[in-house]
């Protein structure tokens, strides 16, 4: 259904859209307002004045127009309220509270105390947003939004899980419960691996493309799509490549949450397989640290089959969607992909026209965070409709 826009919400939308403009590339003037957003100058005042009297955004002085003249610049406030970004990964809990321009105030992390009670984690999510509350001195009516990621598929519906490979009890964990109780502004959750490619999107290696898929590799493969800046959902479950198949003796004969790919090459098989073959260590990490023949041997095997197989999917989704770059993040991901994006630039150069950029997260383990802090930069939308 097409959303129809009254005089009301047009002014809603224009004030969200001279903030998103003022976080992204201010101090502007009302002018460079105008031209940006192709709107009048009488709208670019009317809206101007209205969010400086609710203190969203200030005058900080004078710049020169495009003939010479000066011209008042206009900055948003960033301490006008705040946000919370969540990483609620499956072993660790990490959490920013930032200011209306992204600045972090306080980091946290904390181990996931106990991975198969739902209770007891989201208890201990709440202590430790407590925790980071009293620590940044802000006040709980500050707060504009919480954004929360999480692994698996989502169900937007009930904020639960309705899908998570390698953890068990999550599926019956309301995300949000607790946390909305605590605070008046909306909380709102998405999976982790897409608040990643936001995260490079917005101040990572991926500020450059329109078009890019971010793939995460770590216990388990996921990717996300960002197609023309924005993040592509499918209907609720895309990016999921672990349940990609590289050839046909990899079909699966009987569904497994655990897909065809990850049974191959996620961080869990692989370190399932070593911790198995008797060479004294139980994860890919500790094999590299190794320089035993049997080790450096194991070493090469997992390689080459990583580098074949996910070679094979970057063939296959750089064809279909025919991205600007791909960006490997994860801990396999960043690390085996600085050995292998050579060859896998070889595999992709001999099978397909046009070749994308292949780069590593430059954000590491904090991207996750990054996007849950974006992800709820971009929703305070609920709140903010409430002006009018």
């Amino acid at each position: 259904m097409t959303k129809i826009l009254t005089s009301e919400s047009l002014g809603i939308e224009n004030k969200k859209t001279i903030i998103e403009l003022l976080r992204n590339e201010g101090p502007l003037s009302r002018a460079d307002i105008s031209r940006h957003l192709s709107l009048s100058f009488p709208s670019v005042s009317n809206n101007v004045n209205y969010l400086i009297e609710n203190k969203y955004i200030h005058e900080i002085g004078e710049g020169n127009n495009i003939m010479g003249r000066k011209s008042t610049l206009l900055k948003l406030n960033a301490k006008r309220g705040y946000v919370i970004g969540i990483d609620l990964g499956r072993s660790y809990i990490r959490l920013k509270i930032s200011d209306l321009l992204g600045n972090s105030l306080v980091t946290l992390s904390d181990k996931v105390e106990d991975k198969s009670d739902d209770k007891k984690i989201a208890k201990q999510l709440n202590n430790l947003v407590n925790k980071a509350i009293k620590k940044s001195g802000v006040n709980f009516n500050d707060i504009m939004c919480l954004g929360i990621g999480t692994p698996g598929v989502l169900n937007k519906k009930t904020n639960r899980i309705d899908l998570i490979p390698y953890t068990t009890g999550w599926s019956s964990i309301n995300i949000t419960e607790g946390l909305t109780e605590i605070f008046n502004c909306p909380v709102v959750i998405e999976n982790s691996v897409n608040l990643g490619a936001i995260a490079e999107m917005w101040r990572g290696c991926g500020t450059d493309y329109r078009n890019f898929i971010y793939l995460n590799y770590s216990i388990g493969i996921g990717s996300a799509l960002i197609l023309n800046r924005n993040l592509f959902t499918g209907s609720g479950a895309a990016g999921e490549i672990a349940y990609t198949a590289v050839s046909p003796e990899f079909i699966l004969e009987k569904y497994s949450d655990e897909g065809s790919l990850e049974q191959l090459i996620s961080g869990k098989s692989i370190d399932m397989e070593i911790e198995n073959s008797e060479l004294g260590v139980s994860s890919l990490k500790e094999l590299f640290s190794l320089d035993t023949p049997g080790a450096i041997r194991k070493r090469e095997e997992i390689l080459t089959r990583i580098q074949k197989y996910l070679g094979v999917i970057l063939i296959n989704i750089s064809s279909l969607i025919n991205p600007e770059a791909i960006i490997l993040s994860g801990g396999i991901g960043i690390n085996v992909g600085r050995i292998l994006i050579p060859e896998w630039k070889k595999m992709m150069e001999s099978n397909i026209p046009f070749i994308p950029d292949l780069v590593c997260s430059e954000l590491g383990s904090e991207a996750n965070v990054y996007g849950a802090v974006r992800f709820a930069l971009e929703n305070i939308e609920d709140f903010f409709c409430s002006w009018a």
